[in-house]
């Protein structure tokens, strides 16, 4: 986690050395409509607005949404998935506009709700299957920095250290044609339930 701040932290002193003398003249920006770029490598589809409320200080709403299936040799899982994030930023460069753009930090929280469905002939011939949910929630404080291109695209780069928790049921059942329990699956086969981690964002976007 560490080492994607540090990362971050210089990709964004580089770009801003070679782009920031271009955001001297935008005009008023309170508003930015973006795509999230970084979640779609994982099927994750993410829309995001932010307000400017004040010169320095901006909030927004972000709304997910993933649908992706994976198919091994004897096993197939398709997840489905919503979600929404809250973000509050404060941005400490001085322009003479209002505008999402600089140098900003922030903190945010982010709710998500998963439906996976998992079928297998691993167990038997026939094709047995099981569903179960998991509800995941992030708190966490980013770092990152926003350009504004020909008065109009926004190009926004960071990283986020956040706090997890997965809620996952006790037990999910894989359950064949005949309604026989072929497998149960427990909590504790499923990896880590809480903890600390990082992650990059990216994402492009129209400021108006």
């Amino acid at each position: 986690m560490k080492n994607i701040l540090h990362i971050t932290c210089c990709l964004l002193l580089l770009f801003s050395l070679k782009i920031n003398a271009q955001n001297t003249d935008i005009k008023d920006k309170k508003n930015a409509l973006k795509l999230h770029i970084a979640p779609l490598v994982d099927y994750t589809y993410g829309l995001q607005y932010e307000r400017m409320l004040t010169q320095k200080i901006s909030a927004s709403l972000s709304l997910f949404g993933r649908i992706s299936s994976t198919k091994l040799l004897q096993e197939s899982e398709t997840t489905k998935g919503i979600g929404y994030q809250v973000e509050g930023r404060f941005y400490p460069i001085n322009y003479a506009n209002i505008s999402p753009k600089g140098m900003y930090v922030g903190i945010y929280n982010l709710g998500y709700e998963e439906t996976y469905k998992i079928t297998t002939t691993q167990f038997s011939s026939d094709p047995a299957s099981g569903t179960y949910n998991i509800k995941r929630n992030e708190n966490g404080i980013l770092i990152g920095w926003t350009w504004i291109i020909k008065q109009a695209l926004t190009i926004d780069l960071g990283a986020a250290a956040f706090y997890y928790t997965n809620d996952k049921p006790n037990t999910y059942s894989i359950i064949d044609n005949k309604g026989t329990i072929v497998n149960t699956v427990t909590k504790s086969d499923w990896g880590f339930e809480e903890g600390l981690s990082g992650k990059f964002r990216f994402s492009l976007g129209y400021a108006f």
